[in-house]
């Protein structure tokens, strides 16, 4: 029943953590300003993600950075070869 506000979330905080928001909000809470440029946050186009486990949870994740342009690596060792190549992600 939970799967999919998980899936959400974890996709959620994939992209939050791509964006390097907790960094920026740790320079915000240290000195007040928004750094407004910052040359240090690349987003997600070309990034590259690692799931740990494709199971239902990590599929709902796949799914939802399919939208991201980002190159999807993983590591699940009771899935068959032919499994990640369906999922477009790479073992």
């Amino acid at each position: 029943a939970n799967a999919v506000p998980v899936g959400e979330f974890a996709a959620a905080m994939i992209l939050l953590a791509l964006k390097r928001v907790w960094g920026l909000g740790r320079d915000y809470m240290a000195t007040r300003k928004f750094a407004c440029t910052h040359p240090d946050v690349p987003g997600a186009c070309g990034s590259v993600v690692g799931l740990v486990s494709l199971g239902h949870i990590g599929r709902l994740v796949r799914e939802r950075l399919r939208a991201l342009d980002v190159q999807v690596i993983a590591y699940d060792p009771h899935l068959p070869r032919a499994a990640f190549d369906r999922l477009g992600v790479e073992p």
